[in-house]
């Protein structure tokens, strides 16, 4: 790892003791606290896979093998004995490098902590840390693309804010829908996501403002619906995005702010490309193993090309949100969907 007296590493004393102000009966305190400890007493090398996919991430932009490459990337990280911490952490401080948040912003403890929260390990087979990891890179990556595109009149603040949501938007998933006793409810993960990680956000110093533009962010990634429920907080945003303000007014109170702040809007629509680009980003072999994983872990859904082709038709609504993730990522949406229906449909997709 970088040497802590010049990296965002500095502020983890103050952190750990910043989390004696949070209750120790909280969700996941053992934890936190252990992956705060560890990573401050880490003297083990940068991990070689997360430093070669860090040049490679911020080199010219994509090659025709860039998307096999960062996949067979994200595979070895998924089997790398290092702390997922780590792994988090130096790959978020390799491409800082383009994202230029500098060590005494005032959002950076906070990112810190949120680092932590998405570096516990989880044992789900899909809504885990290295989820999360491949998540927080690739919106590092469509935040700096977006950033060079059209550049962000505060782009340390916004990416931040990027990166806090990133980290934290399955924070303590559960393995389950957003259904209750039978019932779908809308955003369910996404705000018990958000209230475990408040309070270790707000002991890093979160202010309020960025806390509301979290939430925001995080509830939209919600791309859940049923036949009471006619529009996902995802297509709500798709919406905003797009500029169709027409039927706000059947619009939920979450998702309202997107229709009067484009900034907000945007760092949604990246957070929701990210979320959306480890599996639709993706070459075909990896997004199969993505598939069979979700699978296993829903119990519902089948290992199969009709689910991965449901994912595109329905979930990514056979498209990329922003021009950053269009730019990067071109027509592989388009690719995957044709290399599933070309696949036998009684194929079982397997993650090995």
């Amino acid at each position: 790892m970088p040497s802590p007296t010049d990296t965002m590493l500095v502020h983890l004393p103050a952190l750990l003791d910043g989390l004696k102000t949070v209750a120790a009966n909280e969700p996941l305190y053992t934890d936190i606290e252990a992956v705060l400890k560890a990573l401050l007493h880490d003297k083990a090398a940068p991990d070689e896979d997360a430093a070669v996919l860090c040049s490679m991430l911020l080199a010219p932009l994509p090659t025709p093998a860039w998307r096999h490459d960062v996949a067979d990337h994200f595979s070895a990280l998924r089997t790398s004995p290092a702390m997922p911490v780590k792994l988090l952490a130096q790959l978020v401080m390799g491409l800082n490098k383009a994202m230029g948040i500098k060590t005494d912003h005032h959002l950076v403890p906070a990112l810190l902590m949120a680092l932590a929260l998405g570096g516990v390990p989880s044992s789900l087979p899909y809504h885990n840390h290295n989820h999360t990891r491949e998540v927080v890179v690739l919106a590092a990556i469509l935040g700096i693309a977006q950033n060079t595109m059209t550049p962000f009149a505060d782009a340390q603040t916004v990416l931040c804010e990027l990166l806090i949501a990133a980290c934290v938007h399955d924070f303590a998933h559960d393995g389950e829908g957003n259904r209750d006793m039978g019932k779908h409810l809308p955003m369910r993960l996404e705000a018990m996501a958000l209230n475990k990680a408040a309070p270790y956000l707000k002991a890093a110093g979160l202010p309020d403002a960025s806390w509301k533009r979290i939430t925001t962010i995080v509830l939209a990634t919600d791309v859940s619906k049923s036949s009471a429920d006619f529009v996902s907080p995802a297509e709500w945003l798709r919406r905003a995005y797009a500029g169709d303000g027409a039927t706000i007014q059947n619009c939920p109170p979450e998702m309202a702010p997107l229709f009067s702040d484009p900034v907000l809007t945007l760092q949604a629509a990246l957070l929701e490309d990210a979320d959306l680009c480890t599996s639709a980003g993706m070459p075909y072999t990896f997004a199969r193993r993505m598939t069979a994983l979700i699978a296993e872990e829903t119990r519902v859904l089948t290992p199969t090309p009709q689910t991965l082709i449901g994912f595109v038709d329905h979930i990514c609504r056979g498209a990329y949100v922003t021009d950053a993730a269009r730019k990067i990522f071109d027509d592989n949406i388009k690719r995957l969907r044709a290399e599933a229906e070309q696949e036998n449909a009684e194929t079982i997709y397997m993650w090995s």
